[in-house]
């Protein structure tokens, strides 16, 4: 009996040494972040043995202090690169911890954007440099996108109202902006140069305005590249070598009749003043 009272005593001396202290755990919300934009969070997940403060130091010569287990730090990136998150924990009573990796961030460029509105030419155009895609939306009454089929850095538009353009970095960054638009069908560009004949296609072969006709085109030195978009913006026929005898007719490049309604055209010829208008295709 005497024996088995010393092992109770022994056992519960040993349970009364307190644990070895441990550093409070952080985290970070993330891997990747883009320039000017992505907020990165360092937050406090445990506290184990109660400290003075945390510094954290975010990789671009920026840091920062945690004085509590509720703190949270948030910090964007304004330079692109891999960065590395370091913190240490300092005590009232005792020597700092040593400095730690939280983690490394790999910052990406945000892509520049500038959106404006040509009105004379009914087409917006989205200014990048550094952006390597672009993805237009139409915006309704409701707040729904739909996304538009072109991808170019320009909207040709034949209906007023509210579109985005997104535009992404070869990083993944993005960025964006909404314009709203009024359209007004007399918003014609200067034909100065090239001549666009009739602003109405009535493709019925009767030999009056089946085609889409370029006045004194057999004297233009260079051939005229002809565009001609929906109002979506896609294109839906272009010609390199245009020709008014085989020219636009109102169908598409597969030889599809076109819906009837109103159409854009970009026509473009060396040494001459390109010409942009709307075309009406109407079917009897």
């Amino acid at each position: 009996m005497k024996l088995l009272y010393t092992l109770i005593t022994i056992s519960a001396l040993t349970a009364a040494v307190p644990l070895k202290a441990q550093k409070p755990e952080l985290s970070t919300d993330t891997k990747t972040a883009c320039t000017d934009k992505s907020v990165v969070t360092v937050k406090v997940d445990k506290v184990h043995t109660p400290f003075k403060y945390i510094t954290v130091k975010f990789g671009d010569g920026k840091y920062s202090y945690i004085t509590d287990m509720d703190k949270e730090l948030k910090h964007i990136y304004l330079e692109e690169g891999v960065k590395k998150i370091t913190y240490q924990t300092f005590y009232e009573d005792k020597d700092p911890d040593e400095e730690e990796t939280l983690e490394t961030v790999t910052v990406g460029i945000t892509p520049e954007l500038s959106l404006y509105d040509d009105a004379k030419s009914a087409k917006l155009v989205a200014n990048s440099s550094n952006a390597t895609a672009f993805t237009w939306y139409v915006i309704d009454r409701k707040g729904s996108e739909t996304e538009l089929q072109t991808k170019d850095s320009e909207l040709n538009y034949l209906e007023s109202g509210e579109y985005k353009v997104v535009v992404t970095s070869k990083d993944g960054c993005t960025n964006e902006d909404t314009k709203t638009v009024s359209y007004q069908k007399n918003q014609l560009a200067d034909f100065s140069s090239i001549i666009v004949v009739n602003n109405i296609i009535t493709p019925n072969n009767d030999g009056i305005n089946d085609v889409l006709y370029i006045e004194d085109l057999d004297g233009y030195d260079e051939p005229c590249e002809v565009k001609v978009f929906n109002k979506h913006g896609k294109a839906v026929y272009e010609n390199p070598n245009y020709s008014n005898t085989d020219g636009f007719k109102g169908l598409d490049e597969k030889g599809n009749d076109l819906f009837a309604g109103t159409y854009y055209y970009v026509i473009k010829s060396k040494g001459r003043r390109g010409v942009s208008g709307f075309v009406d295709i109407i079917r009897q």
